[in-house]
């Protein structure tokens, strides 16, 4: 998940079974041939919560740190470049 513009986020799937679960759950923003959407936070936040349900991890990639999210959204976090 990665802020792209203004109010734009851009959430990829990683994996296989990611890409899958992805476009059964947010198929009428995915497109069949690809493993990624863009969407507002309220879209951002809705993926995050069924991700997060189905037990998946996200990784938020920020201007100056990636944050892992997982159980209970307690996130690790890693400064980039260092």
């Amino acid at each position: 998940m990665e802020k792209t513009a203004e109010r734009i986020w851009q959430v990829v799937a990683t994996s296989e079974r990611g890409m899958n679960w992805l476009k059964a759950n947010f198929a009428e923003t995915t497109n069949a041939d690809e493993d990624a959407f863009t969407t507002d936070l309220m879209g951002t936040n809705s993926f995050m919560g069924k991700a997060h349900g189905h037990g998946y991890r996200i990784e938020y990639i920020g201007p100056n740190r990636v944050v892992h999210f997982w159980s209970a959204f307690i996130g690790e976090v890693s400064t980039l470049g260092g």
